[in-house]
């Protein structure tokens, strides 16, 4: 009989992950082969996950990475997919540094699951501002504060919103930023 896992809080410990990773990558994965590939694939190399979803038609598909270790395999992956197909945020919130790679729209052709998974084969040079983003939020130190850096290519060009709970923290704001409010969160384009 097959070990059943029920997941009671969203959060589940990597390290009982990797002792189950066929089990909880079939959890998780809502029946789609390519993200449960992805999910075996990323854990076999200790990249921990924070989060994915098939997006159900309603939404873009994501997956989401862990900051706290394998920061290079975390690079090669956001440096190596195809540009405009993806966004890629970036959060801190207190005990949680990592990074989301979406689907532009939930209409998009390509398979990010299976875009993210081949990036991982891929060799080239680490993209710069993706490189001093991923440092950036690696040493950052909001305590409660919330940070979300949304960063997406639109035709070649980088298009950059900040979503914050106190733009004051924030150290890449330019002097002159506009920004909306909307509940409790600052957003912020860049």
């Amino acid at each position: 009989m097959a070990k059943e896992i029920i997941c009671e809080s969203p959060r589940v410990n990597f390290e009982e992950i990797l002792k189950n990773k066929e089990l909880y990558a079939e959890k998780f994965c809502e029946g789609n082969k390519e993200l449960y590939e992805l999910l075996i694939t990323l854990w076999n190399k200790g990249i921990e996950t924070v989060g994915c979803c098939i997006g159900h038609g309603k939404r873009p598909a994501y997956v989401g990475i862990s900051l706290k270790k394998n920061k290079e395999e975390i690079l090669k992956i956001l440096s190596n997919l195809p540009k405009d197909e993806i966004r890629i945020g970036f959060t801190c919130q207190e005990n949680m540094k990592g990074t989301g790679i979406y689907q532009v729209s939930k209409e998009s052709e390509k398979n990010i699951f299976k875009e993210i998974k081949e990036s991982l084969n891929k060799n080239g040079k680490p993209d710069e501002k993706l490189k001093e983003m991923v440092e950036y939020i690696d040493n950052l130190n909001l305590g409660a504060d919330y940070l979300n850096i949304r960063m997406k290519y639109l035709k070649g060009n980088l298009m950059t919103q900040i979503i914050t709970t106190d733009p004051k923290k924030i150290e890449v704001l330019p002097k002159d930023y506009k920004y909306e409010k909307k509940y409790n969160f600052y957003y912020i384009d860049i």
